[in-house]
């Protein structure tokens, strides 16, 4: 374990972000990763109490989608002061962990109620929009939806699956890449151990197996994606669009020379009144 604080090791994965150019941002460096995750996140987990773990979850969790280097840099901040203050086990340590956690919960109260509020009024809004029409146009078919349609306005179940489909991809990609970096730590403590002379409960095969399946299990997901965006519309479906758009087409004509006319008919109108006058 490195002698440098996460504190520390984080300013200096920083840096080092600001000085070169690396093929990966600053939060996926190991100088980074590794002691946020052992000198900082498991450390807290074990000295919180059991009430408090979901907090301490919830809160790097958050984190997760930092990108910034000085923002990160102020919350790990906090964390060490709070892993500091779990550690001191005084009377003044304690109330500051309670402090900090009571407001966290507080946030956390307000926020599920904020969202609770704003969910009721957007049943109530799309509760009164006009139904889904179709255009004759197409959607075509990607990673995240098989072919459809085009409607307007698009039906929001439509839009929250792509938009989720989307994001759990992403996750799947960053889990990939974390089971990945895991597999190739095994294989490093195997190396080390062999070199010490330690004695190995099992192999690095066998410690990657678990990883291994899930690996294979989320190829199977970008399989499947792949697999969606390759569908390909139907000769019907494609002639009931067709159809769809000709007759969307023809309604549009249609309201357009009724709009020019009963313009050209206004304009007449205010002519024939300025004559008189």
């Amino acid at each position: 374990m490195s002698s440098l604080s996460p504190r520390e090791l984080a300013i200096r994965s920083a840096r080092l972000a600001r000085s070169r150019r690396y093929p990966v941002p600053f939060f996926r460096l190991l100088e980074h990763r590794r002691p946020t995750l052992w000198a900082l996140y498991r450390p807290l987990l074990r000295l919180a109490p059991k009430a408090d773990k979901d907090v301490v979850r919830r809160a790097f969790r958050r984190g997760r989608g930092l990108t910034s280097p000085a923002t990160t840099k102020l919350r790990l901040e906090e964390a060490e002061g709070m892993l500091n203050a779990l550690r001191s086990g005084t009377d003044e340590g304690r109330a500051r962990w309670e402090a900090v956690v009571g407001a966290a919960r507080d946030r956390e109260g307000r926020k599920a109620a904020r969202l609770g509020r704003l969910a009721e009024e957007k049943a109530a809004r799309i509760a009164t929009l006009p139904p889904p029409k179709a255009t004759g146009k197409l959607l075509p078919p990607s990673l995240f939806n098989v072919p459809l349609p085009r409607l307007k306005p698009q039906p929001e179940h439509i839009s929250m699956t792509i938009f989720r489909r989307r994001r759990a991809r992403e996750r799947r990609q960053e889990e990939e890449i974390d089971l990945q970096d895991s597999a190739a730590d095994m294989d490093v403590e195997e190396g080390f151990r062999k070199r010490v002379g330690a004695s190995m409960d099992g192999t690095a095969s066998e410690w990657k197996r678990p990883i291994q399946t899930r690996l294979r299990e989320i190829k199977q997901t970008f399989d499947c994606d792949h697999r969606r965006a390759d569908m390909k519309y139907t000769p019907e479906d494609l002639a009931r669009y067709a159809a769809i758009g000709k007759a969307v087409r023809r309604w549009a004509n249609k309201m357009g020379r009724e709009r020019n006319e009963k313009r050209r008919a206004e304009e007449a109108q205010k002519k024939a009144e300025e004559e008189v006058k």
